[in-house]
C-alpha cells in the first residue's frame, strides 16, 4: 500500500512544489498526474532542469539520477541510470473516470491511465530521439515498454498539491509469457530432453522457431518493428528450408542448382516456386493455403521492407496481425503436409514438423476469408 507521506517525499514534483510553476497556472480546476519509473540509461539532463512540453504535448518531465556499483567479471562497475517523473494535466471527465475505483483491464480508469501514459511515453521518446540525432548521444535510445526497469507508479493531485489518488501502473504482458513465468517442465519433459539432447540441439526447425520466439519477445517488449522483422525472418527460414529439402529429396537437384533456384528475390520465390510446389504436392486445403500466401505476400510482406528501407513504425495491432498471418501460413502448411503424397520429402518434413493439435479447417477458412476481405 502506498503511503501519502512517503509519496510526497518520493516525488520531486510534490516535495519541491514544482506544480506551482507557471506552466500549470492555467489549469486551476484540473488535476495533475505524475508517473515515475526507472530508465535503463542516464539522461544527459541536469536534475535542476524542468523539461516543459505542456503547451506542445501536455507533458512535463523531471529527471532524477542514481548511481550504484555492480559486480561484473570480478570488477566493480559504476552503473548510471535515471528515474523520470513525467506529468500531464487531466481534465474533470478524465479525473472522474480515474476515480471510478475499478481496476479491471477493460475499465474506464485503466483506459484513461493507459492513454495518458502512452502519450507521455511517446513524448519522452521524441525527446530522446532529438537528443540522439541532433546532439549525437550514443548512450540513449528510443524505448519500448519492455525497457522500463521498474514498475511505474503514479500520483494524482490538485494544483495545491493535495493527493487524490496513487497506485502502481501495471503494463500488460501477453498471456503466454505471463503463464510461462509460473510454469515448470514436468519430469517426463526433462527426461525427454536428456534422452534426445543431440537431436533437439541440431533440430532442423531450431533456426526458424528461435527467430519466431525473438519476435514474440519483441511484441512483449512493445518493440513492434523488431517483432515484424524477426517473425519475417522466421518465415523466410521456414520457406527456404521447405524448398531446399523439396528440391533435394523429390527433385534430386544438386546443391548448386538449388542455390541458383533460390537466388532470386524472396517475393518471386514465393510466387513462382512455393505456390507451384503446393499445387504439385496436391495438399488438402490448397485453396486456403494459396489464399493465405497471396494475402501475406501482397499485404504483409511489404511491412518488413517499409521498416528497413523507409523507416516506418508499426503499432501493436499491426504487429499482431503480421504475426497471425505468418502463424496461419506455417500452421496450414505443416498441418496439410500430413496428408501429402508419400515421398522422401514429405516423410522427412512430417518427421521434423509435428503439429500436435488438429485445425478446424471450417473455422480456418472463415478466418482467412475475413482477412482476404
Amino acid at each position: 500500500m502506498l503511503d501519502k507521506v512517503k509519496i510526497k517525499e518520493e516525488f520531486k514534483m510534490l516535495k519541491n512544489e514544482i506544480y506551482t510553476k507557471k506552466s500549470f497556472r492555467g489549469s486551476k480546476k484540473r488535476q495533475l498526474i505524475t508517473f515515475k519509473y526507472l530508465l535503463p540509461f542516464r539522461m544527459p539532463i541536469k536534475e535542476i532542469e524542468n523539461i516543459d512540453f505542456i503547451a506542445e504535448e501536455n507533458t512535463f518531465m523531471k529527471f532524477i539520477h542514481r548511481e550504484h556499483n555492480i559486480f561484473e567479471k570480478d570488477n566493480i562497475k559504476r552503473e548510471r541510470q535515471t528515474y523520470i517523473e513525467i506529468t500531464s494535466v487531466i481534465n474533470k471527465n478524465q479525473f472522474k473516470r480515474v476515480k471510478s475505483g475499478s481496476t479491471s483491464r477493460e475499465s474506464k480508469k485503466t483506459r484513461v491511465l493507459t492513454e495518458v501514459f502512452n502519450n507521455q511515453f511517446n513524448t519522452l521518446n521524441n525527446f530522446i530521439k532529438i537528443i540522439s540525432v541532433k546532439y549525437q548521444y550514443h548512450n540513449v535510445f528510443q524505448l519500448s515498454l519492455g525497457d522500463i526497469l521498474s514498475i511505474p507508479y503514479y500520483v494524482i493531485y490538485s494544483m495545491e498539491g493535495e493527493i487524490k489518488d496513487m497506485s502502481l501502473f501495471l503494463i500488460n504482458k501477453p498471456g503466454k509469457i505471463e503463464e510461462d513465468q509460473y510454469s515448470e517442465l514436468k519430469k517426463s519433459e526433462l527426461l525427454n530432453i536428456k534422452q534426445n539432447y543431440q537431436i533437439f540441439t541440431n533440430h532442423p526447425s531450431n533456426t526458424y522457431v528461435i527467430a519466431m520466439r525473438k519476435g514474440e519477445r519483441a511484441i512483449y517488449k512493445a518493440d513492434y518493428n523488431v517483432a515484424i522483422i524477426q517473425i519475417q525472418t522466421a518465415l523466410e527460414v521456414f520457406i527456404t528450408k521447405f524448398l531446399e529439402r523439396y528440391y533435394k529429396l523429390d527433385q534430386q537437384l544438386s546443391d548448386g542448382k538449388i542455390s541458383n533456384k533460390l537466388a532470386g528475390g524472396y517475393r518471386n520465390i514465393i510466387k513462382d516456386q512455393l505456390l507451384k510446389i503446393v499445387r504439385k504436392l496436391n495438399l488438402n486445403n490448397s485453396y486456403e493455403i494459396e489464399n493465405c500466401i497471396n494475402q501475406y505476400i501482397d499485404n504483409y510482406y511489404p511491412m518488413r521492407n517499409k521498416i528497413v528501407h523507409e523507416g516506418l513504425s508499426y503499432s501493436k495491432d499491426e504487429a499482431l496481425k503480421f504475426q497471425a498471418i505468418v502463424n496461419d501460413l506455417i500452421r496450414l502448411l505443416v498441418f496439410n503436409m500430413k496428408n501429402a503424397m508419400m515421398s522422401d520429402f514429405s516423410k522427412e518434413f512430417n518427421m521434423y514438423n509435428i503439429h500436435n493439435e488438429n485445425i478446424n479447417m471450417e473455422s480456418r477458412k472463415i478466418q482467412i476469408n475475413i482477412k482476404l476481405g
